[in-house]
C-alpha cells in the first residue's frame, strides 16, 4: 500500500540495531515547485504527489523532513504530536531524550528541557501571500509541515489549522529516494504460507471492471510463476532486531470464489471500522467462511460508495489519498485467527486528473494481494504500535514490496492456462521489478 500510515497516539518504545534507524543518509531535497513566471505553485496533497512523481521523486515523508532538520541542528523528532499528549510533559521527556525514532522535530535547553522552537529555513523560502501564513508543505501523509518552525501540522487532529484538509493547497517540495527496496527488513511477523483468496463483492453494483472474473484471475495468478520466486520472502530467519522469524514458507495458492454481499452499512461513505464490522457480520451470518491464518478477502466496491481511513487513517479517503489497501484485525468471530482483507474501491467518480490505465485494477488488485502474503499485518500495527507482528517493510516510510514497482506491468500465465496482467514486484534477491524467476 502506498500511504504512509506509522500513525501513533502513544509513544512507542522499540529496540533496533542503531544502523536501522540513524545510518541513512539525508534525503536530497528538490527546489520549491514554481510556475514558469516564478512564482510558487501551490497544490492539494494528491496533486503534490504526482508532481513529485513526475521529476522522478517523491513526495516526502515527516521523517525525510526530520531527518534534514536534524542534519541542520535539531536534536531529535518526537512521536507524539496528538492531542492530549503534551511534548512538554515531564513523563515522557526521559524517554524522547533516548528514543532515535520519532515524529516531530525538538531541541532542548541546558536543563534538558524539550522545546520546539528550532528554526530552519528551506533556501530562504518564503509562502506567497495567499498560502496559510507559514512556509507550509505537504507530507506523504495526512500532515504538513512548516519549514520554518519546524511543527508537523495533522490535517485531521486540528492544530493549529482545523480547516486544513487533504484538498489544502501547500507549497510542493519533493525528496529524491535514499530510502529504496534496499531498505527493506524483516520485522519478525508472519507471512501467508498458503493464500486462500476470496473475491468479496460490495454489492451487486461492484463495476465489472473491477468484480468481474475475479474468481478466475486469482486462481490463476496464485496457481503461477507469479508467486514461485516469492520464497526469497520465506521468514525463516532472524527479524532485524534478532528475534526469530516466524520460520514460514510462502507457496502457490488458490482461490476460494467469488462472495457477493448484501451489506448492513448501506451509505455511499464507508469508513474502515464500517468494513471490519461488516466483515464479522457477514462471518457471523455464514455468507463469509470462518477465515484461517491463509485467508484474504479481496474486497470490490461499486462507484456510489466513497471509502475513509476511519479511525486507523483519519481524514484519507478514495480519492485523496489511497487506490487500495490491505490490512488485517482480530475478532471475536475468530478467536485467535486476524481477519485479513484487502480494500480495492472504485475509483472512476474522484475527477481524476487522466484516465485510469484499463489494467488498473488488475495492478491493485495484485499489488495488495501480494503485500497481504509478505506483510498480512502492516497496517494493524499503526492501531496495535507493535513492529513485532510487521514483516517486510521499511523503517522510514512504510513501503512494501510491491510499492516499488507500482504500475509496471506483466503478464502471467497460471497452471490452467489462462492469463493475466499483474504489477510486478520488487525482489531483493535480484535487485529489480520481477514477475516470476525467469523474469
Amino acid at each position: 500500500m502506498k500511504i504512509s500510515t506509522f500513525v501513533r497516539t502513544v509513544v512507542v518504545l522499540i529496540s533496533l540495531p542503531h544502523s536501522a534507524l540513524c545510518a541513512d543518509a539525508v534525503p536530497r531535497f528538490s527546489d520549491v515547485a514554481k510556475d514558469q513566471s516564478g512564482k510558487v505553485q501551490l497544490m492539494n496533497q494528491q496533486d503534490s504527489a504526482h508532481y513529485c512523481l513526475q521529476i522522478g521523486a517523491h513526495l516526502p515523508s515527516a521523517r525525510e523532513y526530520a531527518k534534514l532538520s536534524q542534519s541542520l541542528g535539531a536534536h531529535g523528532i518526537l512521536e507524539t504530536g496528538f492531542p492530549g499528549v503534551s511534548i512538554k510533559d515531564p513523563k515522557i521527556q526521559n524517554e524522547m531524550m533516548n528514543l532515535p525514532t520519532y515524529s516531530a522535530i525538538f531541541t532542548t535547553n541546558a536543563a534538558h528541557e524539550i522545546t520546539v522552537d528550532f528554526y530552519f529555513d528551506e533556501q530562504n523560502y518564503r509562502p506567497p501571500a495567499e498560502d496559510l501564513g507559514p512556509s507550509l508543505f505537504w507530507t506523504s501523509t495526512a500532515n504538513a509541515v512548516d519549514s520554518k518552525f519546524s511543527y508537523f501540522y495533522s490535517s485531521t487532529s486540528g492544530i493549529p489549522y482545523t480547516n486544513m484538509k487533504n484538498e489544502t493547497k501547500l507549497a510542493v517540495r519533493c525528496a529524491y529516494a535514499n530510502v529504496g527496496p534496499q531498505d527493506l527488513l524483516y520485522f519478525g511477523g508472519p507471512v501467508i504460507s498458503h493464500a486462500l483468496v476470496f473475491s468479496v463483492m460490495w454489492s451487486d453494483q461492484v463495476a465489472p471492471a473491477l468484480g468481474n472474473g475475479r474468481d478466475d484471475y486469482f486462481g490463476t495468478i496464485l496457481d503461477s510463476p507469479y508467486m514461485d520466486w516469492l520464497s526469497e520472502y520465506n521468514t525463516d530467519r532472524q527479524s532485524v532486531d534478532g528475534r526469530p522469524g516466524s520460520n514460514q514458507k510462502i507457496f502457490r495458492g488458490k482461490s476460494g470464489g467469488a462472495i457477493t454481499i448484501n451489506p448492513t452499512a448501506t451509505g455511499n461513505n464507508v469508513s474502515d471500522d464500517d468494513i471490519k464490522k461488516e466483515l464479522e457480520i457477514q462471518i457471523k451470518k455464514g455468507v463469509l467462511p470462518l477465515p484461517t491464518a491463509d485467508t484474504i478477502f479481496m474486497i470490490y466496491f461499486p462507484p456510489t460508495v466513497l471509502l475513509n481511513g476511519g479511525s486507523n487513517w483519519p481524514g484519507l479517503n478514495t480519492c485523496n489519498a489511497f487506490g487500495g489497501y490491505h490490512t488485517g484485525f482480530v475478532s471475536s468471530s475468530s478467536p485467535g485467527i486476524p481477519i485479513h482483507y484487502a480494500v480495492i474501491p472504485d475509483r472512476t467518480p474522484c475527477h481524476l486528473t487522466k484516465p485510469l490505465d484499463p489494467h488498473y485494477y488488475d495492478y491493485v488488485s495484485s499489488h495488495e494481494m501480494i503485500e497481504s502474503i509478505t506483510n498480512p499485518n502492516m497496517d494493524t500495527m499503526a492501531i496495535l504500535l507493535d513492529f513485532s507482528i510487521l514483516s517486510w517493510v521499511t523503517l522510514d516510510n512504510g513501503q512494501e514490496i510491491a510499492d516499488f514497482c507500482a504500475d509496471l506491468p506483466a503478464v502471467v500465465t497460471g497452471a490452467n492456462g489462462h492469463s493475466y496482467t499483474v504489477q510486478k514486484i520488487w525482489s531483493v534477491m535480484r535487485q529489480r521489478c520481477v514477475s516470476g524467476l525467469n523474469d
